[in-house]
């Protein structure tokens, strides 16, 4: 367990996954700030595994992920308030375009 770890960065890491941020999101509570970008196997399940487990969640960078419009928009419009990263100050999603 790494109670004390704030920021993790896990930019193009291809494995982290659902199951991987699910871990996390346990045994690191007071993490702050999550850097996703280009994590390709991670889900809209792992992004709303993490902003209901993590309540001082301020930043997530989802930039190229696989990560749903639906998704976003459904967890920060119409989920119980309890249920989204209530500090949530940063959220960066970046599409590429060819």
């Amino acid at each position: 367990m790494l109670p004390c770890l704030q920021e993790v960065n896990f930019s193009y890491a291809k494995s982290i996954t659902d199951t991987s941020l699910a871990v996390v999101a346990q045994k690191c509570p007071q993490l702050l700030r999550i850097n996703l970008s280009n994590c390709t196997a991670v889900t809209d399940e792992g992004i709303l595994t993490l902003c209901s487990t993590l309540k001082g969640l301020q930043e997530i960078n989802l930039a190229n992920s696989s990560i749903s419009d639906e998704s976003v928009q459904h967890a920060v419009t119409h989920l119980p308030s309890k249920f989204i990263c209530n500090t949530l100050n940063t959220l960066n999603i970046v599409l590429m375009c060819c």
